[in-house]
């Protein structure tokens, strides 16, 4: 009788503990959906918005090459054709980023975060990458910045942003730690775009506590790209 009563409760305590490992798993497998669903989701986000500035970029360049043929064909005096040539190249090279310029804008300040990754959490998810950054410039981009730069490194169509462990590289030169952003371009509007509810930077924060501070200037100088 004792035996029996023996095995029922090893076949209820292993039962017990088969279940536990069971809903122990299934809550890691829920942890890493959720840490993995929410970046890979915002990534998706963000290249359908770079898609779509893209095409909207375009129509502007083909509307802008409109009006420049239009001036072109309505040049009464030869002396006003190099006035607008020299105009077009100017707006061209500022385009470019082979101009400095200076305005309004903000700062922004980015930090790994200082916690320790949670059961079932990707301990890199704590840390700043290549896309963070990549995602940040994209947002301010359609938030209306006309000039950005990381690390004094002026961001330009052909910049490369790569990352090597706890550094990112930027237009071949590499940095470490913090990571700051300038932006120019309507203050209050850059700052919404990355601490707005549910932006990237805003899930960077309160996700994965990436530390993120702003700061709105009056003056901001990005200077001009010089890669060659």
């Amino acid at each position: 009788m004792q035996i029996k009563s023996l095995k029922n409760n090893l076949i209820l305590f292993f039962s017990f503990f088969l279940t536990m490992v069971i809903v122990a798993q299934i809550r890691i497998i829920e942890d890493q959906y959720l840490y993995t669903s929410l970046k890979s989701i915002k990534v998706m986000e963000d290249d359908l918005s770079i898609e779509t500035e893209e095409l909207t970029h375009l129509h502007q360049l083909k509307e802008e090459k409109q009006k420049e043929l239009h001036a072109f064909l309505n040049i009464k005096k030869p002396e006003k054709s190099s006035e607008l040539l020299n105009e077009i190249l100017l707006r061209r090279k500022m385009q470019a980023g082979y101009q400095k310029l200076q305005g309004k804008g903000v700062i922004i300040e980015l930090m790994d975060s200082e916690e320790e990754a949670g059961d079932g959490e990707n301990p890199n998810n704590l840390l700043i990458h290549d896309q963070d950054i990549l995602i940040l410039l994209n947002d301010l981009k359609v938030a209306g910045a006309e000039a950005l730069s990381v690390n004094g490194q002026r961001i330009v169509a052909r910049s490369e942003i790569k990352c090597s462990g706890a550094t990112i590289t930027i237009n071949g030169t590499t940095y470490g730690q913090p990571f700051i952003i300038k932006a120019i371009g309507d203050p209050k509007q850059l700052e919404a775009a990355v601490l707005s509810p549910d932006s990237y930077g805003d899930i960077l924060q309160q996700l994965y506590h990436i530390r993120l501070k702003t700061e709105i200037k009056d003056f901001v100088e990005i200077g001009a790209f010089e890669k060659e």
